[in-house]
Order: C-alpha cells, then structure tokens, then sequence
C-alpha cells in the first residue's frame, strides 16, 4: 500500500482489500471559462461557500422522465486510484465517508445488466405518472 495512505481505512472489515473504499468522491465537472480559470474551480469554490452540491442530472432508466429526480454523482473508486476519474472530470473534488453520504439520502447506482436492464426500463415505463 502506498505510504500517503496509511492510516486510511480503505474498507471497514478487510484492511487488506484495497478495491473497496470507506469513501466517495463529487468531482466537479471541467470546462473552460477564461484564460487560467476552469468552470470545476469556481463550482468547487461555489460548493465550499454554499454547503451544498446541487443535483443537476437526472440518471438511470427513468432519467428521460419528468418525473425522474435530479442526482448528484460520487464515485467509489478507492483513493488510490481517483487519478483516472480526475483525468476525465477535473482535478477539483471533494471527499466523504461513504457513511456521511448514507445518513444524508445517498446510495449507489444498481446496475442492470442485459434481461435485468430491460425489465426495469419496463416497470419505469408503467410506473410514469403514478
């Protein structure tokens, strides 16, 4: 394990595990604004005064739905390795506990994968506007 990560417990049970994490991550998203200044420097400095990251995407099988709620995305990719995920977001990000986010309304994504994806697109579909 690499020196800078002693003493972060990379998974609650299994010290030994490091492709699990404790931890998630909001990268804020890149675009140029002027010369030295990127859009994800002023929208982490906006999250840092406000205390809030807004939920501005709708995801998942339901996200061409009106009625599909806005989300904010974190990553569990362990610490270890967020360099790739910086590399196609932004080098400006926050981190948390996994458990900070859970106590707030927060959970993971549920893939769906091949039949299972269809069958959810299906009872998404049925469910618009109940």
């Amino acid at each position: 394990m690499a020196k800078s990560l002693e003493g972060i417990r990379l998974h609650p049970q299994r010290r030994d595990w490091d492709d699990i994490s404790d931890y998630v991550a909001h990268f804020t998203k890149d675009a140029p604004l002027q010369a030295d200044e990127t859009q994800a420097a002023h929208q982490l400095v906006s999250i840092l005064r406000t205390g809030t990251i807004e939920a501005r995407t709708r995801w998942g099988a339901g996200r061409a739905f009106g009625e599909s709620p806005m989300s904010v995305c974190f990553s569990e990719t362990p610490i270890h390795h967020l360099k790739r995920v910086a590399a196609k977001r932004s080098q400006f990000g926050l981190g948390f506990a996994k458990d900070f986010i859970v106590r707030r309304g927060g959970g993971p994504v549920l893939y769906a994968y091949r039949d299972q994806g269809d069958a959810i697109a299906s009872m998404v579909q049925q469910a618009v506007g109940d």
